[in-house]
């Protein structure tokens, strides 16, 4: 009975139609880390690549579901072309999001002052304007 249920073959077409609103959701996903380098319409297609790569090499296994197997294979597809379409290797792209944090870290700290010494200011208004107050 368990060989049966592991020489099973699904059918490809069938699981390729049934999940292609799941290509789509995670061509929308995948479009937040890369924002605006690459259109939403080549991320799918991208995808549906995956999802066909997927549906020709799964086979029936208890525990794993064809969504789950299908999604990392979709997601899989589409970082490597974002990969092989990138002029930058993966150690530059690291060396700018750090570059980006320190200065996002230090804007923070600019501003942080900045709001500290308005508020000093501030302060410094409504004590005048009390002593002011107080001697009328």
């Amino acid at each position: 009975m368990r060989n049966q249920y592991l020489e099973q073959k699904p059918d490809v077409e069938e699981l390729i139609t049934s999940h292609m609103e799941l290509v789509r959701q995670i061509a929308w996903h995948m479009r937040g880390s890369v924002h605006s380098s690459m259109e939403i319409e080549d991320l799918i297609q991208i995808g549906y690549y995956g999802l066909v790569t997927a549906a020709q090499n799964y086979t029936l296994r208890e525990g794993a579901t064809f969504a789950s197997y299908a999604g990392i294979r979709i997601r899989g597809a589409i970082v490597d072309h974002l990969r092989k379409s990138s002029n930058l290797c993966r150690t530059t792209i690291q060396m700018q999001k750090k570059a980006n944090a320190a200065e996002i870290l230090t804007l923070e700290t600019d501003l942080k002052k900045l709001c500290f010494l308005q508020f000093e200011c501030f302060q410094r208004v409504l004590l005048t304007q009390e002593v002011q107050y107080f001697y009328l």
